[in-house]
């Protein structure tokens, strides 16, 4: 008899039901098996109830890794757990972590430019079409990610004066990370002039979900993807 193996990173396993092939012969009903425990995973996600030092402020509160290695940076250390409220489970299964932008990072509207850290669901944000032509879509969903104090952000200017931060695992519009990039490469209709690293003190950073066709938007001028899965 096989145990299933749990649907969601977090934990909500009152569904236990076993599955197994036939027998030749009839074999007396087992026993009920316990939930699995809870298990922590490389993507910072589920925790076990124990690993969250606080006491449980709500009955619907679930312990949860905060988003950690290798999703922000492989030099970051070990995520921590903390009790996330029903809504922010939700939203972590739903969406993933994000390995995302600065506080700062100035995001393409129709009306100008915004940091991302004041974009909430329902703005209007410039995305690219599936031929490149920039197009207005809606965000749907804004969500940020804690950092360590030795985080760092790469650097990317290019040759035509535009710069762009971001953590080293955020995808451009290609789908190349920003920790993958050298010098040389071509970026968004430009030449990327150098690539270096600086320390960031901002202590989250961020990424949004835009309702396109491609889910690209302009941050700091660069066409970017978004790191958080769309639903």
């Amino acid at each position: 008899m096989r145990t299933p193996t749990a649907a969601c990173c977090f934990v909500l396993l009152s569904l236990a039901v076993a599955c197994g092939g036939s027998t030749s012969s009839p074999s007396p009903s087992p026993e009920p098996e316990p939930s699995p425990a809870p298990t922590s995973d490389p993507g910072g996600t589920s925790a076990g109830s124990g690993e969250c030092a606080d006491p449980k402020p709500s009955p619907d509160a679930v312990c949860m890794k905060e988003c950690g290695p290798p999703v922000a940076s492989a030099n970051d250390p070990p995520p921590k757990s903390r009790w996330f409220t029903a809504e922010e489970a939700k939203n972590r299964q739903q969406f993933g972590c994000p390995i995302c932008l600065p506080s700062s990072a100035r995001i393409a509207t129709p009306d100008g430019h915004m940091a991302i850290d004041q974009l909430v669901p329902g703005m209007t944000v410039v995305s690219v079409d599936e031929n490149g032509a920039r197009i207005s879509a809606r965000v749907t969903y804004v969500g940020s990610a804690e950092v360590a104090a030795s985080h760092e952000l790469v650097v990317l200017e290019l040759d035509d004066g535009r710069a762009v931060r971001a953590s080293e695992g955020h995808p451009l519009a290609g789908g190349r990370t920003f920790g993958k990039i050298v010098t040389g490469d071509a970026i968004d209709g430009a030449r990327v002039r150098s690539v270096t690293r600086v320390p960031y003190a901002g202590g989250r950073t961020w990424d949004l979900i835009v309702d396109s066709p491609t889910g690209l938007y302009v941050a700091d001028g660069v066409v970017l993807a978004s790191t958080l899965r769309a639903h």
